[in-house]
């Protein structure tokens, strides 16, 4: 479903294409096709070596230069820029629930408001205390599971929620959602703030206390900012955060096009334009 989603959200681009491939495209590649990807991509200005933990740093410089210094490879840079597209996706199966995501573009990795954004999908759909889950689930039972989250890369982002429901309460199932999202996030408590921005230093601080989680972040820092950042960084972003701001970050993604994909009993579900008008 999921991949359904990607593929339909960026249609005929690698980005929405399966990380697995297809049995065609595994089937068919060549040992020069390898070749030929190793010689454009691997090259030292696309490259970064990180290390984390009980390391000499003079080894690890030495090393490092002793291992990759001879590759000559030239970065042959040949990236699109991501393009979102609108559309549905449905596969109706004969299956106890309706599986279902509903998706706008979020934000890229670089954007200001990506911090905004990430406190309101928790605020959102982050857990069992999260405002979806309480009205849909706990309040209504027209769910079984249902959560919101959010991918950022460095052209584009998905702002997404998931939800796992019965074929019956589909049809009363999206008009309270689209209700929950175009709730002004203005309206929401102090008190929800403090607590989304709490659980969100933590997910950063418990990252910091695993070594290869911590080397990860330090490369993929490294090769999307050009620079490393401390987790005092984050955390000063993430209090820097207020009510207006996921407002902001709110009506920014809402602008976007929807993409719904879902698998299951899909007879329910209502038109994608017809979703799309209950948004605001």
């Amino acid at each position: 479903m999921f991949e359904n989603f990607t593929s339909t959200a960026f249609k005929n681009q690698s980005i929405g294409r399966p990380i697995l491939g297809t049995r065609e495209t595994v089937s068919n590649f060549q040992q020069c096709d390898l070749k030929s990807f190793l010689k454009a991509n691997y090259a030292p200005e696309n490259m970064v070596v990180a290390s984390s933990g009980n390391i000499d740093r003079d080894w690890f410089f030495r090393t490092a230069e002793e291992k990759f210094s001879n590759i000559k490879n030239s970065f042959k840079c040949k990236k699109k820029i991501a393009k979102w597209n609108s559309g549905f996706c449905g596969e109706d199966r004969d299956l106890k629930q309706t599986q279902l995501v509903f998706g706008i573009e979020g934000l890229k990795n670089t954007d200001f408001d990506r911090y905004s954004l990430r406190a309101l999908a928790i605020i959102l759909g982050g857990g069992m205390s999260s405002r979806l889950f309480q009205e849909i689930r706990e309040k209504r039972g027209l769910v079984y599971s249902i959560y919101s989250s959010g991918d950022f890369f460095s052209d584009s982002g998905i702002f997404y929620v998931y939800a796992g429901t019965g074929h019956k309460e589909v049809k009363e199932l999206i008009p309270v959602l689209c209700d929950q999202l175009n709730i002004n996030a203005n309206t929401f408590t102090q008190e929800e703030l403090t607590k989304t921005k709490a659980k969100f230093k933590v997910g950063i601080l418990k990252g910091e206390e695993s070594i290869s989680s911590r080397c990860r972040s330090n490369a993929s820092s490294y090769l999307m900012h050009n620079k490393l950042r401390s987790p005092e960084e984050f955390i000063a972003k993430i209090d820097a955060v207020q009510l207006e701001d996921l407002e902001k970050a709110r009506t920014k993604i809402l602008e976007s096009n929807l993409t719904v994909s879902s698998i299951g009993p899909i007879e329910n579900l209502e038109s994608i334009d017809s979703i799309k008008r209950r948004l605001s």
